[in-house]
């Protein structure tokens, strides 16, 4: 199937761009195609159908007037980005981060970091890389760096966030985006310099990236009430949930702060060890109440005298129904892998169940 595929790609004209990274793939790869539509249109993946049956079935929806074409990679054992990479047969690789994510099956980020690289190894005519992980210093000369240290070739400085937008420079460039989160900096900065290289205008970009991509599940900020909800219960690693609580706990500091929060899964051995560290990140932190939900979240408790309250499962969490009664003028997030099913608390919290 993976060879007919990358037969038949080769018959379109478009230029194939092949995107991977431990967080914020799915994320990029909208702002990526947003940037790119400014110009021309695009094929994307859709959703995160990032395996070999969703590579597949992104190329044989491909058309003769796409430009380009935009692949999410993604990968849970070793030699899969490689075998995804030689279907897509990318001019453009793109690595976005590499972090503690599917540890049960690479064993330590290092293991992460030589899966996610061989998409480097082939023929490419462009390469994108985070600046801020020294692991990708030696293609100093083979790339284009993007973050916030010194020594990115795409330096982010001065970013501003506030609760509904940001704003930040790119090198010379001031840019702004309709999302809180910080994180969308960095993802936004790749969707940039991307535009950038394929010599698109930064004033289509920047009227492209002012309309709000909507990702259900994904850092997705609701009103409720005079509070808010923080959906964001797609997945959870260590490094999405330390930026989940960090992005919590920087709005409306003066409304009262409450966390529904589950397992991160698929880290294998360091599964004690990163829920140990966000409970220590959870000890310095202000809320009202929190909600933990599986096996491992049990960790998070730390010793402090906010009430905290355990659940095995979703299903003890409802039908305590300590949810029914959240004040509306909170601050709420809901964090966890997705296998936890805490988005099945969402109704509740929004009062239509």
């Amino acid at each position: 199937m993976g060879l007919i595929c990358r037969k038949y790609l080769q018959l379109f004209p478009a230029k194939r761009i092949a995107l991977t990274g431990s967080t914020g793939k799915t994320t990029c790869k909208e702002l990526m195609a947003q940037v790119l539509q400014s110009s021309a249109p695009v094929l994307k993946t859709l959703a995160n159908e990032n395996n070999i049956i969703g590579l597949c079935k992104t190329i044989i929806r491909i058309k003769p007037e796409q430009q380009y074409a935009i692949f999410e990679l993604g990968t849970n054992h070793f030699g899969e980005i490689a075998a995804l990479a030689d279907v897509a047969n990318p001019d453009i690789g793109i690595i976005l981060n590499i972090g503690p994510s599917h540890l049960e099956y690479f064993g330590d980020e290092e293991g992460v970091f030589r899966e996610k690289i061989t998409l480097f190894k082939r023929p490419l005519a462009l390469r994108l890389y985070p600046g801020d992980d020294f692991r990708f210093d030696y293609l100093a000369n083979e790339g284009i760096s993007i973050g916030y240290a010194e020594n990115c070739d795409y330096r982010i400085t001065r970013h501003k966030c506030n609760k509904d937008n940001q704003s930040f420079y790119l090198n010379e460039d001031l840019w702004f985006l309709p999302y809180g989160a910080p994180h969308y900096a960095i993802n936004s900065a790749f969707a940039i310099v991307l535009g950038l290289k394929l010599g698109i205008d930064k004033e289509k970009m920047q009227t492209a990236l002012n309309k709000p991509i909507q990702l259900e599940l994904r850092s997705q900020v609701e009103k409720r009430g005079t509070g808010l909800l923080i959906l964001d219960c797609y997945n959870a690693n260590p490094y999405s949930m330390q930026k989940a609580l960090e992005y919590w706990q920087e709005l409306n500091p003066e409304q009262p702060h409450y966390a529904i929060l589950g397992d991160m899964l698929e880290l294998g051995e360091s599964s004690i060890l990163y829920h140990q560290m966000i409970s220590a990140m959870l000890a310095e932190m202000r809320y009202e109440k929190l909600f933990t939900v599986g096996n491992y979240s049990r960790i998070y408790h730390p010793e402090k005298e906010s009430p905290i309250f355990h659940y095995n499962t979703v299903e003890e969490l409802i039908a305590d129904r300590k949810l029914n009664s959240l004040p509306e003028n909170a601050i709420i997030l809901v964090k966890g892998s997705h296998a936890i099913q805490l988005e099945r608390v969402i109704p509740i919290l929004k009062g239509e169940d």
